[in-house]
């Protein structure tokens, strides 16, 4: 079977102007004449990663199973620098689905942006 890139141009002949066009602004428009910016605040939100993985035994699928405790590490080496513990995780289909980082024992975007030297993430 031979596949095939396919690359489509599309080339318009409508020119754009080179500046901002300028509104005039009546009493009778039907969009607004004017706005306002505000000062907005950013918060914090937890760092979450969506972790799948399937799940075998002896290289055969489990189908659907439960693990009691799972804990995920996240390490620098052989150094344990976050951990977070799962409890009846269930799979489904031989698949694992966990959502890393909602109760991560540390700040986790903060060690991950302070490390460049992390090893990985791994699920025991």
């Amino acid at each position: 079977m031979t596949r095939s890139l396919l690359t489509l141009l599309l080339v318009s002949s409508v020119a754009l102007p080179a500046s901002a066009q300028e509104i005039t602004c009546n009493k009778t428009a039907d969009y607004p004449c004017s706005f306002q910016l505000e000062s907005v605040g950013l918060s914090k939100v937890p760092p979450i990663f969506k972790f799948q993985s399937r799940v075998s035994q002896a290289k055969l699928p489990i189908g659907a199973g439960q693990f009691q405790t799972v804990l995920v590490k996240l390490l620098r080496g052989t150094e344990v620098l976050c951990l977070e513990e799962f409890k009846n995780v269930i799979v489904t289909n031989s698949v694992l689905n966990l959502e890393i980082g909602q109760n991560m024992s540390c700040e986790l975007d903060s060690v991950i942006a302070e490390n460049t030297d992390l090893s990985s993430m791994s699920a025991t």
